[in-house]
């Protein structure tokens, strides 16, 4: 096999192991952290606020254009992958730009009210939770794409 692949059958399971994950996946999990734990804040800025307040930070038509380069950024290296690039690249920029509209009303949302993260250290365990959840999506991309 090449670089060292193996097949389901070599390696006793079909789900992801230490040898599946790549640094660009970790960084892209650390990210994705971090961005979760900001869209906490900014779903609560959100409830706080009223839901008419979302898109007051920066105007809608920018999170339109998040939307687009992310769907460009994951389909260019695709570009001949057929179906399941498009539906890859759909997917990404849906979670990474969802991601990044709400971190980033989290964001402002936390410049304001610094408070609301430094109380009890409930940043830290918000992001605590969020790596954890990241890594546990993260896991479970690599363990389907295993099996496919």
């Amino acid at each position: 096999m090449l670089g060292g692949e193996r097949s389901r059958s070599e390696s006793g399971s079909g789900f992801a192991s230490a040898s599946d994950v790549t640094r660009r996946g970790v960084g892209l999990t650390l990210v994705t952290a971090l961005l979760a734990s900001l869209g906490y804040y900014g779903v609560l800025g959100v409830l706080e606020t009223g839901i008419q307040a979302f898109g007051s930070v920066v105007p809608a038509p920018f999170y339109a254009l998040t939307f687009s380069v992310l769907f460009v950024f994951s389909l260019v290296p695709r570009a001949h992958g057929g179906l399941p690039a498009l539906a890859w690249s759909v997917i990404f920029s849906l979670v990474f730009g969802t991601l990044l509209a709400i971190g980033t009303e989290g964001a402002f949302y936390l410049a304001d009210n610094p408070d609301v993260a430094t109380a009890g250290y409930t940043g830290l365990t918000v992001l605590a939770l969020a790596v954890v959840v990241a890594a546990v999506a993260y896991w479970s991309v690599l363990s389907v794409a295993k099996t496919a």
